[in-house]
């Protein structure tokens, strides 16, 4: 019998964590793209609304990876830079829970 080193067991068990996790993370987005998708249907259309998505992601998507070589660059410490991403994603959550907040204020809260 072949022995197998024990890093070798290790990844293993960090890959089946890995596709566990992606399969918990699938469960939230297919939900969110069905519904975006359908509130687009029916104001713009579904394939403006798919385009117009697909825009933000990958624009999003470019200016994280803009951001992220720029730090490699400037030699921040790994940590650092997961530490920054983390920050900047949690302000832009509150950034748009606090807009919609104050929009359905003045809309009289209704829900939109």
């Amino acid at each position: 019998p072949i022995k197998t080193p024990d890093r070798f067991k290790q990844a293993q068990h960090q890959s089946k964590i890995s596709v566990a996790k992606m399969g918990v993370t699938i469960d939230f987005i297919v939900p969110l793209n069905a519904l975006l998708q359908e509130r687009g249907r029916i104001s713009v259309g579904a394939g403006n609304a798919i385009a117009v998505q697909n825009l933000g992601e990958n624009t999003a998507m470019l200016l994280m990876l803009g951001l992220y070589s720029l730090m490699v660059k400037l030699r921040v410490p790994v940590l650092g830079i997961g530490v920054g991403f983390g920050v900047l994603f949690a302000l832009s959550i509150v950034v748009l829970w606090v807009t919609t907040a104050r929009a359905r204020r003045s809309t009289g809260g209704a829900k939109g």
